[in-house]
């Protein structure tokens, strides 16, 4: 089978980009030809087909780090409505490589709608992967003002009241009139199918009116399974706990309640380390940072940014993990790779991850309101005994390698390919 595999950068930046790779590697490994399309990035990874990758106005995937001219504003600008440079280049490798089906996973304005305008046009049938929210959500993250908010699924009016895209009225009038340009076009009704790593996604897209009889499949995402191989027992301390949280440091992803929940823990005098790990260079971290010297937290860490390819790897070190984010997360990559380490995870109890714990078999919940909820979740760990903590690592580590399965994750996909392709043949 040829598939065409469409992402908006062809380079490691994050989970979406990881699944990316990976996928073409599994497909390859079955003797798939894998033909992938993106942006002309300079930093993108070699590939055979990069003659059809059309260049970016800006190098700098984030246009606020990019210096631009007036002309370039308003091309990029009609470039998110509408991208004639990528519909040309898109059709002439339809033309030329014939795929039979395309695999979509993030397009957004940086593409724009063309490819799927292009690829039906071609009579290729469509699947897109969600990652996140960005079909009904201005942020991508149904969050808004430290809270989730999913208004924008009954009208996207409302990213413009709240000015969703960077605080700016301009920018969120911009998304405004590019998703009204989608929906006249009847955007949703170009994919053949729909897929998302988490049950809760699903539902929550479904609320949105215009994807109410879209096609969805609830498809986890796969890991190698070459990782089990290094999974060892872990050490037990039943008085100092070693803890640690992998991730995009923002606001959504709920930092400033695990500070919260460290303050509140520091008045009990508890052996206990916090290593944080991910990109302290922006405000946000700033702030995190000020609020860990005010509270004179000695035993936060920030240990900066790691490559995709190290995470795994960090995740041994420590006796639980934290995932305390504020929005539905689609099933992050961090948990995944957490429990693949027999590392349990200490989650919200919000969205997807729900979906993830069994409280106090796999791992353990905490409410995510303020930092009282987390801070006696922690001191749960105080109370397991070696047997209990170990049991624990051994049920995280056997629920993850079901759920993310490779050759079952490959087989309902290409089952699902083939399905597809047989209906529009037939």
């Amino acid at each position: 089978m040829k598939i065409l595999l469409i992402h908006y950068r062809y380079y490691e930046v994050s989970g979406p980009e990881k699944y990316l790779f990976n996928i073409k590697n599994a497909l390859e490994e079955l003797d798939h030809e894998v033909i992938p399309f993106t942006l002309g990035y300079h930093k993108n990874k070699k590939s055979k087909y990069e003659k059809y990758h059309p260049e970016p106005i800006a190098q700098e995937f984030h246009l606020n780090k990019a210096k631009l001219s007036i002309y370039d504003k308003i091309q990029i600008l009609f470039n998110s409505f509408y991208n004639i440079s990528v519909y040309n280049s898109l059709s002439k490798l339809i033309r030329i490589e014939k795929p039979d089906i395309a695999y979509v996973l993030q397009y957004t304005t940086k593409l724009s709608i063309s490819p799927l305008i292009a690829l039906r046009k071609n009579n290729i049938p469509i699947v897109h992967r969600l990652s996140d929210f960005n079909l009904v959500c201005a942020k991508n993250t149904l969050f808004r003002e430290s809270s989730v908010c999913t208004k924008c699924l009954k009208s996207d009016l409302f990213s413009i009241k709240h000015k969703c895209v960077h605080d700016s009225l301009a920018q969120s009038l911009s998304y405004f009139l590019i998703r009204k340009f989608q929906n006249i076009l009847k955007f949703q009704k170009l994919f053949d199918l729909i897929i998302a790593p988490s049950n809760f996604t699903i539902k929550t897209v479904k609320k949105a009116k215009k994807f109410e009889t879209t096609s969805f499949l609830h498809l986890p995402t796969f890991y190698e399974r070459k990782f089990d191989e290094i999974a060892t027992v872990k050490n037990f301390d039943s008085s100092f706990k070693k803890l640690c949280y992998v991730g995009r440091i923002a606001e959504d992803k709920g930092l400033q309640l695990l500070i919260e929940a460290f303050q509140i823990l520091s008045k009990k005098k508890l052996k206990i380390q916090l290593d944080i790990y991910g990109d302290d260079t922006n405000g946000f971290s700033t702030q995190i940072k000020n609020q860990i010297k005010e509270y004179n937290l000695t035993n936060i860490n920030f240990k900066g940014y790691v490559p995709n390819r190290k995470i795994s790897s960090v995740f041994e070190s420590y006796d639980f993990s934290i995932i305390p984010s504020l929005w539905y997360d689609n099933m992050p990559n961090s948990f995944i790779e957490s429990c693949r380490r027999k590392t349990p995870v200490i989650c919200s109890k919000l969205g997807s991850l729900e979906e993830l714990i069994e409280d106090g078999v796999t791992g353990y919940f905490f409410y995510p309101i303020n930092g009282q909820s987390l801070s006696s979740t922690i001191l749960k760990l105080y109370t397991q005994t070696e047997e209990e903590y170990h049991k624990m690592t051994e049920k995280c580590y056997e629920k993850i390698l079901s759920i993310t399965d490779k050759e079952a994750h490959l087989e309902k996909l290409l089952s699902n390919f083939e399905k597809i392709l047989n209906e529009k043949t037939n």
